[in-house]
């Protein structure tokens, strides 16, 4: 043990900024941003069920990324090549509908978690893509969405720190599976504007839980 390294130095030589660098590495980025999509969508199939995922699990992750790089497309896409889709990469693998998963104190954060609010988080995200990232007095949530998110955050209100899961005591704060990782989604979904009826079931909801 003592002989493995504890750190490795950095040969790495940092960049002159000027122009010419800064737009070769512009270039690099958006190849390899490009290659490594082409890669994700031609290697990873598209879900047939929704299974025990979170975002850091297998495909939701892969559409969270891709809605990304859709928001970012417009300094992405290079005019050397044809523009990718990523739009449509995210949601083909945005679930239809929520999955038979219950909801557990224990598993609130869709990030870790095997959760409906996984499902939901996507779904509502994945509206926005399709509005082509604009807020709009015409966006509406699907209400079974809108149940989940609100069950979801009044288990988050009742919880203690610690939450019992399968028969142990774990924290119920942090990212992967507890509040913290609710509180991400919640306030990525604050952040967008709908039309006046889901604005107002929402605003309760969320003021009361992020205030």
């Amino acid at each position: 043990m003592a002989d493995r390294p504890q750190y490795f130095e950095n040969t790495l030589t940092p960049l002159s900024i000027n122009t010419t660098t800064l737009s070769e590495s512009l270039h690099e980025l958006r190849v390899a941003v490009r290659s490594g999509a082409e890669l994700i969508q031609e290697n990873t199939p598209l879900p047939e069920t929704w299974g025990s995922n979170g975002i850091m699990r297998a495909f939701p992750g892969i559409a969270l990324a891709f809605l990304r790089l859709d928001y970012q497309s417009s300094v992405l896409d290079d005019h050397r090549a044809a523009s990718i889709d990523y739009r449509l990469y995210a949601l083909q693998r945005i679930p239809s509908s929520l999955p038979d998963t219950p909801l557990l104190a224990s598993r609130l954060s869709p990030i870790g978690s095997s959760s409906p609010v996984t499902a939901a988080t996507l779904r509502i995200l994945g509206i926005f893509a399709k509005n082509n990232s604009q807020d709009s007095p015409n966006v509406s949530i699907a209400g079974k969405d809108i149940i989940c998110l609100h069950d979801a955050m009044k288990c988050a209100l009742t919880n203690e720190p610690l939450v019992i899961h399968e028969g142990r005591k774990m924290g119920g704060d942090e990212m992967l599976f507890g509040r913290a990782g609710l509180l991400w989604a919640l306030l990525n979904i604050r952040a967008h504007h709908f039309d006046k009826e889901t604005q107002a079931v929402l605003s309760p909801m969320l003021g009361g839980f992020l205030s």
